[in-house]
């Protein structure tokens, strides 16, 4: 679910400094703790999982059985839905403070300046601090994403429900190419959504870790730069939520003029550029936020 990274892969210096900052994790000091972390918690969070896919499985199947009762199905989804949004909000508030108290305790010390002459480069030290962000905010992520990921596998569920009440009211036997064209594009942008809907917390939470570093380097405060913070990040999702929009609009605007294979063609053009637009632009977006919070420690 968090792919192959882990914050150790920003951890690779040789420093004292790092030794003692890891010892003070006794939760994940070393990988193979937080390997096992990773597992212990998966399992803790299964039983929540199967009860949520019990509770959708049973209105799916009364969604199938009788098509009148759409709205118990999505009910269900909607509520499982803001209860991912609370979990995913408390996520970047939980990653913001602990990237922002971290940059601010740290850098306050009086070994501050000769810490930095002992690290190669500042770049090198921002990483350091990052995955220690990173790390002490990895549970938080974990929960994200495993509750992301079974969101993303009831996505599926409901597609699949839909389709067989696609065959269920027009008959195998007076499907048309057209009406097929249209589902299986359909189908693909919700497992595009899906398959991105799941893995972008990893995208987000390396990009908000970094932000939260560039705020508490620009506040010394940590009451302001915490709602700089919640500020820049709550502008990060408006963002996301235009986009989205935007297009949803342009599949809307492309079906009125497309019918049959342009619309299928359409839906997985759309459904193809959600993932390979929104990974490198989290990635853009990390980039350029340590580069300003490098200029800026050159500039005191």
């Amino acid at each position: 679910m968090l792919e192959s990274y882990s914050p150790y892969q920003s951890l690779t210096i040789k420093h004292p400094l790092l030794t003692r900052e890891l010892n003070q994790i006794r939760w994940a000091h070393d990988p193979s703790h937080l390997t096992y972390f990773s597992f212990e918690v998966g399992a803790g969070l299964l039983g929540l999982q199967m009860v949520m896919v019990g509770l959708v499985s049973c209105a799916l199947s009364a969604f199938v059985a009788q098509t009148n009762s759409a709205d118990l199905p999505f009910a269900v989804l909607l509520l499982l839905v803001f209860l991912h949004i609370g979990v995913s909000v408390g996520t970047d508030i939980y990653t913001l403070y602990n990237a922002i108290q971290l940059w601010q305790s740290r850098s306050r010390r009086e070994h501050w300046d000769a810490l930095r002459l002992t690290i190669p480069t500042d770049n090198a030290l921002i990483e350091m601090y990052a995955g220690l962000a990173e790390l002490k905010s990895w549970r938080a992520l974990y929960a994200d994403t495993t509750l992301r990921f079974s969101l993303s596998i009831l996505m599926g569920m409901t597609a699949a429900a839909v389709v067989l009440v696609f065959f269920q009211i027009t008959g195998i036997a007076d499907t048309t190419t057209e009406r097929v064209s249209t589902l299986i594009g359909i189908i693909v942008l919700l497992a595009a959504f899906a398959f991105t809907y799941a893995r972008a917390p990893l995208w987000r939470f390396r990009a908000t870790v970094m932000f939260g570093l560039l705020v508490a380097e620009s506040s010394h405060d940590l009451t302001a730069a915490l709602f700089a913070g919640l500020a820049g990040v709550l502008a990060l999702r408006l963002i996301v939520i235009a986009v989205m929009l935007a297009v949803l609009q342009i599949v809307l605007v492309g079906r009125s003029f497309a019918e049959g294979l342009l619309t299928c063609a359409l839906l997985i053009g759309v459904a193809a550029s959600a993932y390979w637009l929104t990974r490198p632009a989290y990635v853009r977006l990390r980039t350029w936020l340590q580069r300003r919070l490098a200029q800026r420690m050159l500039d005191q």
